[in-house]
């Protein structure tokens, strides 16, 4: 037993040093993709057969996209900070604020960003403007030019209610990388490039890569799916790693009839009919009944396994009863600002909850009486 313990903390030593190599130099020596994947697999299981740590939760959604709820990795929060870090200099890259520094001769420069020295301050400060970009491509198809402006124009409708509850001091520069896929094989080979699984779902996104895919069966079902797909897209941009049930609360809650057919004046194509909308005022409340405690505490078996539709139907009656009133939006927006301040770190949503008036209890209630119209 000791043996097998002395070879494993070995393993782990010298999966470690190498790691830490690679990442020290970038990568500049040599491609190892799979050095991160290992350094986990094999740290986790050693602290677990050990004692060291609960594992957290593994989370495959209705796309079959792994989610780790609440707690990251240090894995996750180095590729967090790190996609932090990449983000704040696309943004720099376009503050258009002049820099100055002092040269090996003594002479000082000024400069905008393109061409300022790593050395440079910023003298002139112009505050950075927050940017969405959303790019579409497609494998296997070639969807209709109006599909591709229908998600655009829907997708900005959606950001500008993301930035709706965020102060400009915690807004992210947000980039979408949407795949629509013509056949089930083109999908199928998306999702072992992407998320290294095949499964059943018609919609996926990767954390790792950061790409949302969806196939393309119909321009309907594509579209409501990119939607859905492109909300965890901004999720992970904003806030990284989020509980289940607030990330695919806003997912099921963007894509609903309700919230789409808010948009429907303001949009240049039709996004959902007024058929489709009759049905989910009819059932928008309907379904079990899940307590908050039982909806924020739920398990990856749960999500798994029979309380599956119940959890994805709770989640988006949740969002959808927070943006019913003042004070739902209020304690909303408390989630948006301290998920993004804790971006990179642990999730414990029970803070910003609380300050709901009347606290967690009067929560409770209220989202009762609202769930039983």
């Amino acid at each position: 037993m000791e043996s097998r313990l002395s070879r494993y903390v070995l393993l782990v030593s010298l999966v470690v040093a190498i790691g830490l190599v690679v990442n020290h130099y970038q990568g500049r020596w040599f491609n190892v993709p799979f050095i991160d994947d290992f350094f986990t697999e094999v740290t986790s299981e050693y602290l677990q057969r050990t004692g060291d740590i609960t594992p957290q939760p593994l989370i495959i959604g209705a796309s079959g996209v792994e989610h780790h709820e609440y707690e990251m990795s240090a894995v996750q929060r180095s590729a967090c900070e790190a996609l932090t870090v990449t983000q704040g200099l696309e943004v720099k890259k376009q503050d258009n604020g002049i820099y100055t520094w002092v040269d090996d001769n003594g002479l000082t420069h000024f400069s905008d960003v393109a061409a300022a020295s790593k050395q440079s301050q910023l003298t002139q400060y112009t505050e950075p403007q927050y940017s969405f970009d959303i790019e579409i491509n497609s494998v296997g198809t070639n969807p209709p030019p109006f599909l591709r402006s229908k998600l655009t124009t829907t997708l900005k409708h959606i950001d500008t209610d993301y930035r709706r509850l965020l102060p400009k001091r915690e807004l992210l520069p947000i980039k979408i990388d949407l795949i629509l896929a013509g056949t089930a094989s083109a999908y199928k080979n998306l999702q072992r490039k992407y998320a290294n699984s095949v499964s059943a779902s018609q919609g996926f996104y990767s954390s790792k890569h950061n790409v949302a895919a969806v196939l393309h069966n119909n321009d309907p079902q594509a579209f409501r799916t990119a939607l859905h797909e492109s909300v965890h897209v901004m999720n992970a941009g904003q806030f990284g790693m989020t509980p289940r049930w607030f990330n695919e609360g806003l997912a099921e809650y963007f894509e609903s009839p309700l919230y789409l057919w808010r948009l429907n004046d303001k949009s240049q194509h039709q996004l959902v009919t007024s058929r489709q909308v009759r049905t989910a005022r009819k059932h928008y409340r309907s379904g079990e009944y899940l307590p908050l405690t039982e909806l924020f505490n739920a398990t990856n078996a749960d999500w798994s396994g029979s309380k599956r539709s119940a959890l994805y139907q709770n989640s988006r009656q949740f969002i959808q009863f927070l943006m019913s009133s003042y004070q739902g939006r209020k304690t909303l927006n408390s989630l948006f600002i301290q998920f993004s301040e804790q971006r990179c770190g642990a999730k414990s949503p029970k803070e910003a909850l609380a300050t709901y008036s009347g606290g967690m209890r009067k929560l409770n209630n209220d989202w009762l009486r609202w769930r039983r119209g």
